[in-house]
Parts: C-alpha cells; sequence; structure tokens
C-alpha cells in the first residue's frame, strides 16, 4: 500500500505545475539570444534541487550536480546510481499545431496527448526524478540506493563544456558510481512503457582533403585535375554502405554476438514496423529484418 501511495504522490501537480513551467523556458542552447533562457532553466532546478537535496552549480556552462541523500549524509551500505539528464531544448522549428513553450493538453480518439517543446527530451524525465523522490519521502517509503544527479546545459549544442567538467570534477563527484541511468530516452512505441539498457555509440573525425591551391577553372582543367570531392566520394563509400553496414575491416571483431537471453527478450518487444515508420514519415529502413517483414 505504501508504494500504490507512492505513484499516487508521484503524479500530484507534476504536469500542470511543475512540467509546465519548465516548458515554459525557451532554454535553447544553440541560439546565442536564448543562453539566458538556458540559465533561467538551470536557475528553476537549482531551486527545486535545492528545496530537499545538496545541490551545487558550475557555470559555463552551467551543469548542475545533486546528491540524494545529501553528499554528506550518504550511506556507504547502499549502492550509489548516476542519473545524467539536461535541461536546454531543440530550436522551435516550424509545424507546431501548439505554442511550441507552453504545456497543452489535448484529448484525442487515443486518449489525453501532452504537447509542450522538451516535454520528453528532456525536461519531463529530468523532472520526473525529483517528483518521484519527494513522493517517496511524503510516503515515507525510503529510496534503496544514493542517488547523485548531473544535469547539463549545453547537450544539444555538442555537450560544450562537459568534457572540461568532467576532467576537472568526475574523480571526485563520481568516484563511488556503481551504475547509471541516462534519463533521456525515447520509448518504442507510444503505447507501452520501456527500459532502455543500451544506447548507440558514436564517433566524430575530422577530414581534410587537398588540391591544387588555386581555383582553376572547370572548362579547362576539368577531367585533367584531380578534385578533392571526388576523392572525398571515394573515401565515405569505403566507410559504410547504403545499407548500413560499416565497411571498416575489423571493427566488428570486438562486437560481442547477441545471447539466446537477448534474442528471446527481444522477440517479447512490443514493437511495430508500421508504428515505426509513421513516426519518421518514411517507408525506407536499413534494417535486413524489417525489409524481410
Amino acid at each position: 500500500m505504501r508504494l500504490l501511495r507512492v505513484d499516487k504522490l508521484a503524479d500530484a501537480e507534476f504536469i500542470d505545475k511543475r512540467l509546465a513551467t519548465a516548458i515554459s523556458h525557451q532554454s535553447i542552447s544553440s541560439e546565442a539570444n536564448k543562453r539566458p533562457d538556458v540559465v533561467k532553466m538551470e536557475k528553476f532546478l537549482e531551486v527545486e534541487l535545492g528545496k530537499k537535496f545538496g545541490a551545487e552549480t558550475f557555470d559555463l556552462p552551467p551543469i548542475l550536480v545533486a546528491w540524494y541523500p545529501p553528499r554528506k549524509s550518504a550511506s556507504n551500505d547502499k549502492k550509489t546510481l548516476l542519473i545524467y539528464g539536461h535541461y536546454d531544448v531543440q530550436p522551435e522549428l516550424t509545424g507546431w499545431s501548439y505554442p511550441a513553450f507552453k504545456h497543452t493538453r489535448v484529448q484525442g480518439p487515443s486518449g489525453e496527448r501532452l504537447y509542450g517543446r522538451d516535454s520528453t527530451d528532456d525536461k519531463g524525465p529530468v523532472l520526473g526524478w525529483l517528483n518521484a523522490i519527494e513522493a517517496h519521502k511524503n510516503a515515507g517509503v525510503e529510496i534503496p540506493v544514493n542517488l547523485i544527479f548531473c544535469f547539463e546545459g549545453m547537450e544539444e549544442s555538442s555537450s560544450e563544456g562537459f568534457t572540461a567538467f568532467l576532467e576537472k570534477y568526475g574523480n571526485d563527484f563520481f568516484k563511488d558510481v556503481d551504475g547509471g541511468v541516462i534519463a533521456d530516452n525515447y520509448w518504442n512505441t507510444a503505447k507501452c512503457p520501456c527500459l532502455t539498457y543500451g544506447l548507440r555509440g558514436i564517433n566524430y573525425f575530422r577530414v581534410t582533403i587537398t588540391g591544387a591551391p588555386k581555383q582553376l577553372h572547370s572548362g579547362i582543367y576539368g577531367g585533367a585535375v584531380a578534385e578533392p570531392m571526388t576523392d572525398l566520394f571515394s573515401l565515405f563509400s569505403k566507410l559504410v554502405n547504403n545499407e548500413g553496414k560499416i565497411l571498416i575491416p575489423g571493427i566488428n571483431d570486438q562486437v560481442e554476438p547477441l545471447t539466446e537471453k537477448e534474442k528471446a527478450l527481444y522477440k517479447k518487444i512490443r514493437f511495430k514496423l508500421k508504428d515505426f515508420t509513421d513516426a519518421i514519415g518514411d517507408t525506407k529502413v536499413v534494417s535486413v529484418e524489417a525489409k524481410a517483414a
């Protein structure tokens, strides 16, 4: 019954007050004129965290770190979980049927929907953790782990400054972390909740191709001089094919094959290809299994 009380308390005023306020902050990190709104959103979070948790802010750009219970009173007998999230957002862009930065409830044929920029990526999940903690406290239910929150304000701008922050503070703040949760993901269907336990990796590379040191007229030199653009096409064609297969020799040597347990789990996932293609607005997919279906 106490856990049911936690669930009830976790919903109390979460959407219409806390989340609605967060959505109203136009914290677009990629636009210089919106950086003050990023700071305002950070200050809002700082107040929310600072009410009951030990919170510290690190500027330029603002990164918020908080501990629950407060750092000095954390239990050594509990595991420690790191919660990562971000509070900056993508630009508004076009195509909105409702104001992007105003929380809007809409009743539809499949139930109520909530609209607002960054409701899911990532203000909703970030604030959900705070609401869950408050609900546990109000219900008198102890959280079985120590929690460390790390929320950044530049994730949508290549996490500018985050690497420097980790290099400076990571060994101190996160040395006792036993596991991490990225509060920045999606369900694979709009009808069933899911827990994501893995994400794609990514590497960045800079490629520079040089050619003749001056401009050459294509009518005279075209076809006779090696062109950096065609060299670039040739190079990129050796990295990946149009089926999404990476062609770099040896890159898959350390990739572990799926276990039978994983295969069995994947078969139970409530995933429909049509739902996926409808969501992206295109029927083209690169998965062999999807094409076979």
